[in-house]
């Protein structure tokens, strides 16, 4: 089913992950990068308007740009990940999007937990993803990242495409067409 979501793509994590989503993150493969969910989904992708836009705009510009590393490796079932530090930055987004959007986004209902999915449905388990990944960060260290804008992408196509992206902190709302 097609659908719309809000991301914050995270490029510093990359070189790190990549490789892994690529063979463990089905989203990877049909062209999202790494990134941190913030709403899913947010609506048909022909359904998405001037007005979603401009409140997206307003919940961007309302925010600062904010730096965070992804610090360590957990799971939840079925799911391999990075999390980030500090999540709450995420969490405030996740709820601003989900105070403008209070009829869209699965799991209204169930706690917002930031991660960067690296594998999922059960498949790293079974081919150390969860060991490399800690030895990168025993090795490298935390990934240190910057927020500075949401996307809004839309799969309608099968693939991810951007169709928005709305800069943090931005005094003036206007989206920035991708």
């Amino acid at each position: 089913m097609a659908t719309s979501a809000v991301f914050a793509l995270v490029p510093e994590a990359e070189a790190w992950v990549a490789h892994l989503r690529e063979r463990f993150d089905p989203a990877a493969r049909r062209g999202l990068s790494a990134h941190i969910t913030i709403l899913y989904p947010l609506a048909a992708p022909e359904t998405v308007n001037e007005g979603m836009l401009r409140r997206l705009a307003e919940v961007a510009g309302a925010m600062s740009p904010f730096r965070y590393a992804l610090t360590h490796v957990a799971r939840f079932p079925g799911t391999v990940y990075l999390a980030p530090k500090p999540a709450s930055r995420f969490a405030r987004l996740h709820e601003a999007c989900a105070a403008a959007f209070p009829d869209e986004g699965a799991g209204k209902h169930q706690t917002y937990i930031p991660h960067l999915s690296v594998a999922r449905h059960g498949q790293g388990e079974d081919y150390g993803v969860e060991a490399e990944l800690a030895a990168t960060l025993k090795i490298n260290g935390p990934i240190e990242c910057l927020c500075r804008e949401l996307v809004l992408m839309e799969n309608g196509s099968g693939l991810w495409r951007s169709i928005s992206a709305f800069m943090l902190g931005n005094d003036a709302p206007a989206p920035r067409a991708s």
